[in-house]
């Protein structure tokens, strides 16, 4: 990770802000449900560290628990060796905001850890995914941290 400053990134239509390191290539809408992946410079040999901020327009009952569950079922059957570390509920700005820490391994075997955090605004839930090879993890986490701390949905339309 350079010492290059963060730039903000605006996401139109999914109606999102957030901190981004200068350096990073970003991908808009590289599939479905994906918003955007943010993606580090080739520090890593087969795996780049990225963010990734997906949007689920949720149905009129789901809750964020229970989307949350739904979500950790779904990533225990397809990650591979997925393995949940940790996961708390925290209120940020008035909303509650679901955070978990988890390891999975990619398609070649190597370890990776993903620190999730996930917010319901109206229907639309929002997730940010950090992922990172797990023995560079340590190199990444403020720069994780800085994005998620700094991300925001926009408010200034209702979500749909």
């Amino acid at each position: 990770m350079s010492d290059d400053p963060f730039v903000t990134y605006h996401h139109a239509t999914a109606r999102f802000t957030m901190p981004v390191p200068s350096d990073w290539a970003i991908h808009e809408d590289p599939h479905e449900q994906v918003a955007v992946a943010a993606i580090a410079p080739g520090h890593e040999a087969d795996f780049h560290s990225n963010v990734v901020v997906t949007v689920d327009e949720l149905e009129p009952d789901r809750t964020i628990e229970s989307w949350q569950e739904f979500t950790e079922t779904t990533s225990a059957q397809v990650l591979d060796q997925y393995l949940l570390i940790d996961n708390e509920t925290l209120e940020v700005d008035g909303h509650t905001v679901f955070r978990r820490l988890a390891h999975h391994a990619n398609s070649g075997g190597e370890a990776l850890t993903m620190e999730q955090w996930s917010t319901v605004r109206g229907r639309r839930g929002y997730t940010v995914t950090a992922t990172t090879p797990t023995l560079g993890a340590y190199n990444f986490t403020g720069v994780f941290a800085t994005i998620a701390n700094g991300f925001r949905p926009d408010l200034t339309e209702a979500p749909k």
